[in-house]
Parts: C-alpha cells; structure tokens; sequence
C-alpha cells in the first residue's frame, strides 16, 4: 500500500463552499479557489495518483485561529476538492 503526505489549507464551511440560486446550487468563489489551490498543491507536488481503488484518507485538522469548529464542516469541501484535483474518481472510493 502506498502512502502520501501532504499538507493543505484550511478548507472553507459547508456554508461558504455551496452557494444556492433558486434550486440551483453552486460552488461559491471562495470554493472555487479553495479547489484551485488544492489541485495546484497537488500538481506541484507531482502526486499522480489518480485511482479508482478505495483509498483511505486521515486527517489531521489544525484550525488557523482557537475559534471552535465542527469538523463535519470541513469535509465536504476537502473531499470535493480532493476528487477535483485527480486523487480518486469518485466519492464512494473514500472511506
């Protein structure tokens, strides 16, 4: 089994990740360079690791200032951005 390393930042909320219009929802500005700056971190790191295998990914989450968070609210943007920037194909790979 492989292992990779990386560091990443702070991803945003749920809440400022998702944007809706109506019925549509979107990915707001904020997530859209949250995404960006994951898959540049990625390709900078030269990580093609590209698998339809499941993988199984820990997180070591250290929040930038001594507010207090839910960590749920921080997957769903690392996850999405993780899968945008090539690690896996789909969600159902992570577990």
């Amino acid at each position: 089994m492989n292992e990779y390393e990386f560091v990443l930042p702070w991803p945003p909320t749920v809440n400022t990740y998702w944007r809706r219009r109506g019925s549509q929802y979107y990915i707001s500005d904020k997530g859209q360079k949250y995404r960006k700056d994951v898959q540049q971190i990625i390709r900078q790191l030269r990580l093609d690791i590209f698998t339809k295998s499941r993988l199984r990914i820990t997180i070591i989450a250290e929040p930038p200032d001594s507010r207090r968070r839910d960590l749920d609210n921080i997957l769903k943007g690392l996850l999405d951005s993780l899968i945008h920037a090539g690690i896996c194909g789909r969600r159902r790979a992570i577990r």
